[in-house]
């Protein structure tokens, strides 16, 4: 087998063993099980199986066909609701299991997000080992530090395993978050050795499902906040086509003593979800304002913060950061053709709008 990456596109090429030299026949690497000469696997083929002692091979002289099954995105449903995390292809490049991938990588599965609700990336990575937040930029920026690299807008952010250059990434219409720790983040281009965070996605299913929540809050003398989401699947027709809508609606006032925090997102998807081949596209729109608060003061004399309430600010509320944002991106996956082709193809096609206020 012969495996070709590059940043957007990923080919493998695979050749049966009445095409191949008998004396060296391709085998996946995965387990899988053996019937009338045929080897089925839900996991990509990997080059080192040709030699890999575990498994058997095939008799000198011999034609045999053997079939691989490559899974692709998205994964099965039932892995939605396990705290067992499972790898999406967009970050490896691959679906093997985390124990039998020699890198370090932490994923914060779409269970765990249900049940903690996070807000942001920074509360999303709280419970993942060598995570620390950096200069959020007055909270307008995702900065997350890798085992002590990082900063704002160093390209370790990615969507569906493409660089983001959005100020906050993750929003309702994340399915997980996946981090690879350690320098097998130079893979990904010029950046710090200290590792890159994939925020994934909610894919269309075929099977319908209709989620609403509404949650309110109070606290701090009056200060109020709501929020809205809506999350849809299911079938387009009796095909293999399907749709996903997320729609979500935040609200709040700020915690400190003026300020306000909105947020819109409308994201909709649709796939193909054939058995050889699947499509994918996504957009995401989303309308923001966030107070744009550098904190306290200090004061010169004793270079400690000012003596005064932490809830006051000290800026006008004018300062605020307001803006739209337009991410599109596209997926295309062959799983098998006649002449044994596998093929991968990502897109993310960005429209920032910058922020019409800033002070």
């Amino acid at each position: 087998m012969k495996k070709y990456c590059f940043s957007l596109l990923c080919l493998s090429v695979t050749s049966s063993p009445a095409m191949a030299d008998s004396s060296s026949p391709v085998f996946s690497e995965a387990t899988g099980a053996s019937n009338n000469g045929k080897v089925q696997t839900d996991t990509p083929v990997s080059a080192s199986a040709a030699t890999h002692p575990a498994l058997p091979l095939a008799k000198s002289g011999t034609d045999e066909l053997i079939t691989v099954t490559g899974r692709a995105t998205p994964p099965p449903e039932v892995t939605d609701t396990r705290y067992q995390p499972t790898p999406d292809a967009s970050t490896l490049r691959t679906t093997t299991s985390v124990l039998n991938i020699p890198q370090v990588v932490n994923i914060v599965s779409q269970q765990v997000i249900r049940d903690q609700e996070p807000r942001n990336l920074d509360d999303a990575l709280a419970n993942v080992s060598g995570i620390t937040q950096g200069n959020t930029l007055a909270g307008t920026q995702d900065t997350i530090m890798k085992r002590g690299f990082g900063g704002n807008r160093d390209g370790s952010i990615m969507h569906n395993g493409m660089p983001l250059i959005q100020g906050r990434g993750f929003n309702a219409a994340a399915n997980s978050v996946e981090v690879l720790k350690g320098p097998s983040s130079l893979l990904y281009g010029i950046m710090d050795p200290g590792g890159v965070i994939n925020i994934v996605s909610k894919k269309p299913r075929l099977q319908a499902r209709t989620t609403a929540s509404v949650m309110g809050w109070t606290y701090g003398r009056g200060k109020d906040g709501f929020e809205g989401m809506l999350d849809s699947t299911g079938p387009i027709g009796k095909g293999k086509l399907a749709y996903r809508l997320v729609l979500d609606r935040i609200a709040e006032d700020y915690w400190r003593n003026f300020g306000m925090h909105q947020e819109t997102l409308i994201a909709p998807s649709l796939a193909w979800l054939g058995k050889k081949t699947q499509i994918i596209a996504w957009y995401e729109f989303r309308d923001y304002l966030y107070p744009f608060d550098r904190g306290t003061a200090l004061d010169p004399r004793t270079g400690k913060p000012l003596d005064i309430p932490s809830t006051r600010r000290l800026d006008e509320n004018f300062n605020r950061m307001t803006g739209q944002s337009h991410l599109a991106s596209y997926r295309s996956i062959i799983a098998s053709v006649p002449d044994g082709l596998l093929m991968s193809i990502s897109v993310i096609i960005r429209r920032l709008t910058m922020p019409t206020s800033c002070v």
